[in-house]
Parts: structure tokens; C-alpha cells; sequence
């Protein structure tokens, strides 16, 4: 019995971990040929005909946003405390400064509170990225450069918020953190393709984006791996093994 019970526990220790991307998830657009919640719980709303390309596992489909046509899409107020959103984008064509991929901004708001993925405020600006994050009065921004023109081609992007620590990733890499202050915050005007800003919709960019995901809860770094090497295929959902 001793042999068969310290064979148990061996076995345990020695099962590997599993990434999750499934858990606490509550809001996903997967952008084929629907604006539809995946999830069920908040669809979006589309404005100025923004249209659909190939997504950037060349299966199924990503929404294509053109900022002279004020392309967007709407998804309401969130919200938030512990939370991971994360989506894949490109650039196309050329556009004017502060572009965003997607935002939540509560511009209006004291203090005011925002989720930002966007350009810098240099017009065609294809080399850096900007992650911007603020909660309870209190938060950053953390720009990195990518390489020349690299914003033109997919990539995978995630902001973490696990308590008043805001971690961004590019590719499944973790960069610089942001500082945001605590507690919970409703996030308003999410937004795809554009940025809520002064009371109005504005910021638009010549963007495409697909595999949009919002978590209430901080997703591990393994967890934000398997997001970028996960690929929707058959509708099933890929499994990491973590090395341990």
C-alpha cells in the first residue's frame, strides 16, 4: 500500500501543467464574417461597413477597419478588476497620429481609466507599438519598438492587470509593466479600430484585427504563449505542456 501511495503521488508531481484559455473567459470575437460574442455575452456593434480579410493563420476570417471611413466596432462598458485582453493586428495603409487597434477609455470619467493598443502620435508610424493602461487615477504607458515597419505584419498582443501590476506582451514575450492603481473600475466605449476620445469617436487606423479575447482574471504567462501559438482550426482548443 505505502509502494502503491508514493506511486500516486510521483505520478502527480510529474503530470505536466497545462495552459488554459478557456477560464474566465467572458468575452471573445473571433471576427469570422460575425461580430458576434463567441461567449454569448456582449455583440458588437459595427459602424462604417468595416469589411473582413483573412485572419493570420489564413483560417477564417479578421475584421479589416479603414480609418477614412470611420470604420469601428462598439462593445459597450466593462467591468474590470484582475484582467487579460488580448487580440491579433496589423497595419495597412496610412493614417494619421495616435491610431488604435482597440481601446476601453473612460475619457469622460474622474479619474479616467483606459485600455489602450495603439500607434505613436507620429503619422505612419510602423515601427513602434504603445500599451497603455490607467485605473483609479494611476497608470503608464510602455512603447516598444518593434523594427521598421514591422506593425504591418500580425502579431499577438495582451495586456495583463494582476492587482496594480499591468504586464504587456508581444508575441508571448513580457515587457516593461505599467503601474495602475487598485481596485475594481468600469471600463466604457470599447472600442475596435478606433478610440473614444473627447466625447466622441476619433483615432481610427487602417487596421486589421482578429481573435479578440477579454479575461476577468490575470491569464499566466504560459497561459498568454498558448493564445499565441494557438491557432482556430477545428474548433477545438490546443493544449501546451509546460516543461516543469
Amino acid at each position: 500500500m505505502k509502494r502503491l501511495i508514493l506511486s500516486i503521488l510521483f505520478a502527480i508531481a510529474c503530470s505536466p501543467a497545462y495552459a488554459d484559455i478557456t477560464s474566465n473567459l467572458i468575452r471573445h470575437y473571433t471576427a469570422n464574417d460575425t461580430a458576434n460574442d463567441a461567449t454569448g455575452n456582449v455583440n458588437l456593434t459595427l459602424s462604417g461597413s468595416p469589411t473582413y480579410v483573412d485572419s493570420q493563420s489564413g483560417l477564417g476570417k479578421a475584421f479589416h477597419f479603414v480609418a477614412s471611413s470611420s470604420q469601428r466596432a462598439e462593445g459597450g462598458n466593462i467591468t474590470l478588476t484582475d484582467f487579460t485582453v488580448a487580440f491579433w493586428g496589423r497595419m495597412h495603409g496610412s493614417w494619421t497620429s495616435y491610431g488604435h487597434y482597440l481601446a476601453f477609455d473612460n475619457f469622460n470619467a474622474t479619474p479616467r481609466d483606459n485600455i489602450n493598443f495603439r500607434m505613436t502620435n507620429t503619422s505612419n508610424d510602423l515601427t513602434n507599438v504603445v500599451f497603455e493602461c490607467g485605473a483609479n487615477g494611476t497608470g503608464g504607458s510602455t512603447t516598444v519598438n518593434m523594427g521598421s515597419g514591422e506593425l504591418s505584419n500580425w502579431h499577438h498582443f495582451a495586456l495583463v492587470r494582476s492587482g496594480t501590476t499591468v504586464t504587456p506582451y508581444i508575441d508571448g514575450v513580457s515587457q516593461s509593466t505599467i503601474t495602475v492603481g487598485s481596485g475594481s473600475r468600469t471600463f466604457s466605449n470599447f472600442r475596435i479600430g478606433c478610440q473614444y476620445f473627447s466625447g466622441a469617436n476619433g483615432r481610427y487606423s487602417n487596421s486589421d484585427v482578429d481573435e479578440v479575447r477579454v479575461y476577468d482574471a490575470a491569464k499566466s504567462g504560459s497561459d498568454i504563449t498558448e493564445l499565441y501559438n494557438y491557432r482556430e482550426s477545428s474548433g477545438t482548443v490546443s493544449q501546451v505542456i509546460i516543461s516543469q
